[in-house]
């Protein structure tokens, strides 16, 4: 959000700093001012100037002003912020662990599909080679140079982990009736043919919808399923699957530092398979536990922006003077004295006087005779 600039710490120790840091040996408790500018940090930003690198003056930190309080209450408010964020992050934490677990979510799903575990009865399923389930020839898109008045095209970037966007698209010099074969439809698959990372290779995508007119390019492999045999819903969702993914690897070339599958790889793959049937009954389990997994997915999000939003929320209150009760307030209370910050702030310029020494004269020189 802010980059480097009016990034904060506090070392507690003496250390050496470079020409981009700006310290300084705080009169009140360093945790205070760390905290303070922390949650003053955008307004801390906005004061940078220059060009393609932003930086803060020195002169321009000296003038930012710094709002004090009673040291016994700089302390409390500290040690209240510590313990809420610490709380904070823990949350934070759980989240954390919580989507790396939903990360992992799509395959243990894919596997469990694959599997029959769906149906009451894992490890039912036979395999079959991809070629035997197959209405045509499995086939590659045509590679096309841009071209703003040309016919569409889509780009490689369209396959996610979602499936298939087809607003990811370019434009290509060619005809219609050149594009005219590679043309996809609904129920087709495309599989990316190459990549330069050996995770990306093979990713693959149903298309579901009934698309605009659009070609598929050189980087994806068409699969076009015997709609009597395999359920492209069923091979959308076990091409996920460890079983097969372990064959993608497995059979990827590099070269180039591009890892690729031909076509005589992906027709080989072995498919989970169970009957017609069964396919169906799969994917609707599996979009009914998909559709679960992704309301809980938002809220998971939805509360990890709560957490950043928390942080600043807790920092803002505290120096408004909300989180704990001022000294002056508590001290009312237990019907003692205290040092107001007004005090302070003369104690600090009285001790500021004392440590500063007056700079020394040069020593005149005689006029030359």
């Amino acid at each position: 959000m802010y980059g480097s600039i009016g990034k904060l710490g506090f070392t507690g120790i003496e250390c050496a700093t470079n020409q981009a840091i700006a310290h300084c040996l705080p009169r009140i408790d360093a945790r205070y001012l760390f905290w303070l500018l922390r949650t003053n940090r955008q307004a801390l930003s906005e004061l940078g100037k220059g060009g393609t690198q932003q930086n803060i003056s020195q002169s321009v930190l000296r003038e930012f002003v710094v709002p004090v309080a009673p040291l016994a209450e700089q302390r409390r408010i500290v040690n209240k912020i510590e313990v809420l964020l610490a709380r904070v992050d823990a949350a934070g934490e759980r989240l954390r662990r919580a989507q790396e677990k939903f990360n992992r979510f799509r395959p243990v799903l894919a596997g469990a599909a694959s599997n029959g575990e769906f149906l009451g009865m894992p490890n039912e399923s036979s395999t079959l080679p991809l070629s035997d389930l197959l209405s045509e020839p499995l086939a590659n898109g045509r590679s096309v140079v841009d071209d703003p008045h040309g016919f569409p095209v889509l780009r490689l970037n369209a396959i996610t982990s979602r499936g298939i966007d087809l607003s990811q698209r370019k434009l290509g010099a060619w005809t219609t009736e050149q594009a005219r074969p590679f043309l996809i439809r609904k129920g087709d698959f495309l599989v990316v043919r190459g990549n330069g990372s050996l995770k990306l290779v093979g990713r693959g995508a149903l298309v579901d919808g009934v698309p605009d007119p659009v070609a598929f390019p050189d980087t994806l492999i068409r699969v076009r399923t015997d709609p009597m045999k395999l359920d492209g819903h069923y091979l959308a969702i076990v091409w996920n699957s460890e079983e097969v993914r372990r064959q993608i690897e497995g059979t990827a070339r590099t070269s180039a530092g591009i890892h690729k599958i031909s076509q005589r790889d992906l027709g080989a793959f072995r498919i989970p398979y169970f009957p017609l049937p069964m396919q169906s009954m799969i994917v609707d389990s599996h979009e009914k536990i998909t559709a679960l997994g992704e309301a809980s997915q938002a809220r998971l999000q939805a509360a990890s922006v709560l957490t950043t939003k928390l942080t600043q929320a807790i920092l803002t209150k505290a120096f408004a003077g909300e989180l704990v009760p001022t000294e002056a307030e508590l001290a009312r209370r237990e019907g003692r004295d205290y040092e107001p910050a007004s005090a302070l702030l003369d104690r600090i310029r009285q001790e500021r006087s004392a440590s500063t020494k007056p700079a020394r004269s040069s020593p005149r020189k005689r006029p030359r005779k």
